[in-house]
């Protein structure tokens, strides 16, 4: 029969294979305890033991009853610093409660059935997604959502109550602890049955206060506490050096060497991200996390927003102010706003700094509100806050797309190099990245299952955004039909193996690349034409719209697949983006180049003019 929860006589309720005592509460305390029935576990699957133990614990909740009449109750309000010690205390019971249900032989349905068939794999397989799903809330923030009915019973069994954010900490504390605690099921169900002689609660105590001082999940906790006494949680006496914090460029470390060991960075994140997290913690002065404050992420912010541009001339003028004027507000003040830093790459720096701070409230106790102070900025600004949606790159109108290719370098061959004819062709009729196509050899456009596509990968000296980035993209046939082949088969005759051999690479951020050449030229080229400036959501110029730029071709690609309502996953495939879960994008099939070539790029078209674009010395090179 399966135990969900049966009531009993003399106050008990067993649950599984536990036994809780419940008693209702009296209709004139309701209001004042803020709930209609007082419920404790007894700790125990004797019925002989759970009902010896009703009578104690019916007596001691009359008692309390009794003084919360008379207004003196003995509820407690739950300290920060005492998060650490409930949590071992919970983990402790946990671990117990699974031993208890080993040596009684006594499993869920499933489990038993799975190990009945001598099935471990399968076991093991359930406990590899309950700790998936675990790890997966912890990242995202979610531990309230996911702990909130564990801890509130916590509170409720421990008759204490805690403020709001105390109460996160414990469920993020918790679930820190759930996580580990699966390794132990995991090692449970590979250990035969038969070589376990006894319970193995010493074994216990070890593994939890091994799994609480990795986890980081308190400090200076006795273990040898009694679980099975009832009173509140004391507060546990710490030292000074107990209790004292990492700093933060000690996280910035640790963050460094995870994003780089598990393989989330690639070379040219690391040479570009790790400086400015460094150089982060070095102006806010490096602080412990128990001394972080908002005034010191507001004032990064300032700094980023006043400080001077790095491009050419401008960065040799300001460069030279002391270094004990390079605060936010005196920086705003001395140098002119045209002369700043641009707003895209102060919202980079930013989106990298709260990537940071959010990842250190999770592995650490920073302050939750630390990841939402550092806002981005619009343009114009003087820093004004920014959503996400406002900050976005616009797309080219179709009128600017005619104006951009009807101009003579496209049509009358007034080119003097192939990558200001072909960059904005490719990216506009394939959404890929300006970075991606500047480093294009000649091999990586190929045919695959009778597909002519471009290959994008990180090989050789080649880089990619990420692993979703590595891709085959199906050659638009307006691309054939100006004369792509043709153009290659030059370069090969010539002997060259780069796609574009006279473009050089330009440094950005230490790193330097390709793409950075094709954008500084088209910001040029686009200005010079008067396309791609400020533009409100009518389609009218207009200082505080969104600009566009080289990497607008590939929103404008976007934008033109999501108006024809194509398929949402070949999108995301084409333009190299994740499908949003990790389940979807590790265990779903990739769509084949012909599936991509029917089912998307032949249903996208760009108003250019073919027959001009074919007149091209890069393109057929056709004249009359």
């Amino acid at each position: 029969m399966d135990n969900r929860g049966i009531s009993m006589a003399s106050g008990l309720l067993v649950v599984g294979t536990r036994y809780y005592y419940r008693m209702r509460v009296p209709d004139n305390l309701v209001g004042k305890m803020a709930k209609k029935e007082f419920r404790v576990s007894l700790r125990t699957g004797d019925k002989r033991e759970a009902k010896r133990l009703s009578c104690i614990c019916g007596s001691m909740v009359r008692e309390f009853f009794e003084k919360v009449r008379r207004g003196d109750t003995t509820v407690k309000k739950l300290k920060p610093e005492e998060v650490g010690y409930l949590v071992a205390e919970w983990l402790k019971k946990i671990v117990s409660d699974a031993e208890d249900r080993r040596n009684m032989g006594r499993f869920p349905v499933e489990v038993q059935r799975t190990m009945d068939e001598d099935r471990t794999d399968a076991v093991l397989e359930m406990i590899g997604h309950l700790e998936s799903d675990d790890k997966e809330a912890l990242w995202n923030l979610e531990h309230v959502k996911r702990m909130k009915r564990d801890a509130v019973e916590l509170l409720e069994e421990k008759r204490l109550n805690a403020d709001e954010g105390t109460f996160g900490k414990l469920c993020r504390e918790m679930l820190k602890a759930r996580c580990q605690y699966w390794e132990y099921e995991r090692k449970a169900f590979e250990t035969p049955w038969e070589s376990v002689e006894k319970p193995l609660m010493s074994v216990n105590d070890a593994l939890v206060e091994s799994i609480v001082k990795r986890e980081g999940i308190t400090e200076g906790v006795n273990f040898g506490v009694s679980l099975g006494e009832s009173t509140p949680v004391v507060s546990t006496v710490q030292t000074q050096d107990a209790v004292k914090k990492p700093s933060l460029s000690e996280i910035v470390e640790e963050y460094i060497e995870f994003k780089t060991t598990e393989g989330e960075w690639r070379k040219r994140t690391v040479a570009a991200t790790v400086p400015r997290l460094r150089r982060f913690v070095e102006l806010i002065g490096n602080p412990r996390v128990d001394t972080l404050t908002r005034d010191a992420l507001k004032q990064y912010r300032a700094y980023l927003v006043g400080s001077p541009s790095r491009q050419n001339e401008r960065w040799k003028k300001y460069s030279k102010i002391p270094e004990k004027k390079l605060d936010g507000m005196i920086l705003r003040g001395e140098i002119p706003e045209a002369d700043r830093i641009g707003r895209g790459s102060v919202n980079t720096y930013i989106t990298e700094i709260n990537s940071f701070l959010k990842w250190a409230t999770v592995h650490h106790d920073l302050p939750g509100w630390a990841c939402q102070i550092i806002q981005r900025v619009k343009a114009s600004s003087g820093g004004k806050v920014v959503s996400a949606e406002e900050s976005r790159r616009r797309s080219f109108t179709e009128k600017e797309i005619r104006t951009i290719f009807s101009q003579n370098g496209f049509t009358e061959d007034g080119f003097t190099r192939s990558w200001y004819f072909w960059g904005p062709l490719i990216a506009l009729f394939s959404g890929a990245r300006v970075g991606e196509i500047g480093q294009m050899r000649i091999d990586d456009v190929r045919e695959s299952q009778g597909i002519l596509c471009f290959d994008i990968n990180d090989k050789e000296d080649k880089l990619t955004k990420n692993a979703t980035s590595i891709r085959l993209v199906p050659v638009h046939p307006v691309l054939v039909e100006i004369g792509l082949k043709e153009y290659m088969e030059r370069l090969r005759k010539r002997g060259e193996t780069l796609l574009f051999p006279e473009l050089e690479k330009r440094s950005k951020s230490g790193i330097m690349h390709y793409g950075e050449t094709i954008s500084h030229w088209f910001s040029k080229f686009k200005r010079g034409i008067g396309v791609g400036g400020p533009m409100n959501e009518d389609e009218e110029y207009n200082k505080d719209g969104k600009e566009a730029t080289f990497h607008s071709f590939r929103n404008t690609f976007i934008t033109e697949c999501q108006r024809n309502r194509l398929e949402l996953s070949m999108i995301q495939q084409l333009v190299g983006h994740s499908k949003g879960s990790t389940m979807t994008d590790r265990y779903t099939d990739r769509y084949s180049p012909g599936e991509l070539y029917e089912g998307v790029i032949a249903k996208v078209n760009f108003p250019v003019d073919v027959e001009r674009l074919k007149r091209s010395r890069f393109g057929k090179w056709i004249r009359d």
